[in-house]
């Protein structure tokens, strides 16, 4: 309680005052309480709280004459922040043992709410190499006193730093420490460790330090589109994230044209991270003549956008494949199991080609052939090959059908050419076979007759002599 001594002819008016709001930085630790004493006369007031047994932390403000003729003034006191003892209530007294309500002094901001803890991740390019930053984000927590450390693999970090202050008119707070990872330290896990009174024990959040980058791709129209299906489409595909939910992809194009979008639903891979594609659909004629297309990708976990531009190269000189079909060998048709087909297309240039097969015209399942290239030719000439292996059942290829090797390729005049072989082709070659074999025997006939003729003859020469 407080106590005011005067001797005067009007007695006062007193008023606790209590916080209302929360604490600024600038605030002094602990609880405030103040009395106010106003509207007496004479002067010369004097305040005691609790009947002068409270002493510590009372800061008494000058006296004040209003527009009354009337006096007032007001004492404070600070309660400091820990556990109050059994007195936990404070008065002030006015003229004549008047005194103001209770006045609690239970500290209103001692209720102590745990942090809630993110750990979000930076990438950035560097003279040094790629860097990664990481940022523990602790907040919505009370009072104040918290700290922020680092693990790396389990063992501790001394290289970080962390601010903190109170989070904008919430009465609670937040903080966040950043560590600066090297990545070719080979570092696997990193751990956030957070320490606060609200917690029982060290709250964590952690995070993988050697995961790849987030990574965008701007891939072509397939030649499929181009050279078949005549409707071409450009992927812009984003991956590595940690969360999709910020993700903002969008597009432009050389003339400033309209743009018809189709963006796809993030998927979710087996390390964590997801992936997400916008497809932009364009006119053939228009990827053709060269025009160039632009996606634009936003990203909380990059701190700036990534720009990637794609056009087709008008530059490149085209020189068309040549194409080369062969039959099944023989020794493999022997065996009575498989038959392959190969076909080989070299010489090429750019790189770029199409190769699919046909049975009776019929296009064949991409699963049945596999292909080898395309790969650079040896020597100095930029030109490339690609070898194709078309396998079947070898009761397929005795029925006789005609299978076809289909080359797309800009640099021939009609985009594509074809080889085709069958059962039939092989004929001219077993022919060829028979008639060789049927030589060899007067030929042999013929050596051997010679041969006995030579050694008839020097043996008789040999018994004259």
């Amino acid at each position: 309680m407080v106590s005011l001594l005067s001797v005067g002819r009007t007695d006062p008016s007193i008023f606790p005052l209590v916080p209302c709001c929360s604490k600024t930085g600038n605030d002094p630790r602990g609880m405030s309480l103040a009395c106010l004493v106003t509207d007496y006369s004479p002067p010369s007031a004097k305040i005691q709280w609790n009947s002068g047994r409270v002493t510590a932390g009372v800061r008494d403000f000058p006296e004040t004459l209003t527009s009354k003729g009337l006096y007032t003034r007001t004492s404070l006191l600070t309660i400091p922040d820990g556990p109050q003892k059994s007195d936990s209530y404070r008065q002030c007294h006015g003229h004549s043992g008047d005194k103001a309500p209770d006045l609690p002094a239970k500290h209103p901001g001692i209720s102590k709410k745990e942090p809630s803890i993110t750990v979000s991740r930076a990438y950035h390019e560097d003279l040094s190499g790629l860097s990664l930053t990481l940022i523990c984000e602790a907040s919505g927590f009370s009072p104040e006193d918290i700290s922020i450390s680092w693990l790396k693999n389990n063992s501790p970090v001394l290289r970080s730093s962390y601010n903190n202050g109170p989070a904008s008119g919430s009465g609670t707070f937040s903080a966040y420490s950043i560590l600066k990872v090297d990545l070719s330290e080979g570092a696997e896990n990193c751990t956030c460790v957070v320490n606060h009174p609200a917690l029982s024990k060290p709250k964590t959040g952690g995070s993988d330090c050697n995961q790849t980058p987030m990574e965008v791709f701007l891939l072509p129209p397939s030649l499929e589109e181009l050279y078949v299906m005549q409707n071409a489409t450009i992927t812009c595909l984003v991956s590595g994230m940690e969360n999709p939910s910020s993700l903002e992809i969008s597009w432009s194009r050389g003339n400033g044209g309209p743009l018809t979008v189709d963006s796809k639903e993030p998927v979710l891979h087996p390390n964590g991270t997801y992936s997400a594609a916008s497809i932009l659909r364009v006119c053939v004629e228009e990827w053709q003549a060269g025009e160039e297309f632009t996606c634009t990708v936003k990203h909380q976990d990059i701190p700036l956008v990534i720009v990637k531009r794609i056009h087709k190269n008008l530059e490149i000189s085209l020189r068309p494949p040549s194409v080369y079909v062969s039959p099944p060998h023989v020794d493999e048709l022997a065996l009575q199991e498989w038959a392959t087909i190969t076909c080989l297309a070299s010489g090429f240039q750019p790189k770029d080609i199409l190769v699919t097969w046909t049975q009776k015209d019929r296009p064949i399942p991409q699963d049945a052939y596999i292909h080898i290239g395309p790969m650079r030719e040896a020597g100095e000439e930029e030109s490339y090959f690609i070898y194709s292996k078309l396998r079947i059942q070898a009761s397929e290829w005795q029925k006789g059908d005609t299978y076809s090797c289909m080359v797309g390729h800009e640099g021939l005049p009609k985009i594509f050419t074809q080889q085709s072989v069958d059962k039939a082709s092989m004929g001219p070659l077993n022919d060829t076979q028979d008639g060789m074999e049927s030589l060899w025997t007067p030929v042999i006939f013929i050596a051997l007759f010679l041969l006995s003729l030579v050694y008839s003859t020097g043996v008789t020469l040999l018994k004259v002599k």
